[in-house]
């Protein structure tokens, strides 16, 4: 069961959209994933996170990876 990171990489020109390289074992893992690219450290500051896939379909959208993001931050 692997869970992927879509991201959108702006640094480059055109911006490249897909799937991270990694994949990961859990949703936990995958959003745990996320917030490093966005804000641990090997935060990516033209990163952004456009969603997370899961093994049979499942979508992790913007609102619980920013709700993910904002307790994860403590905000």
């Amino acid at each position: 069961m692997k869970w992927t990171v879509y991201t959108r990489d702006d640094s480059v020109m055109p911006a490249i959209e897909g799937p991270a390289l990694q994949q990961y074992a859990s949703k936990d893992d995958a959003l745990q994933q996320a917030w490093e690219l966005m804000y641990g450290r090997t935060r990516r500051p033209r990163m952004t996170i456009l969603r997370i896939e899961g093994p049979n379909g499942e979508l992790v959208g913007n609102e619980e990876i920013e709700a993910y993001f904002k307790q994860r931050s403590g905000k």
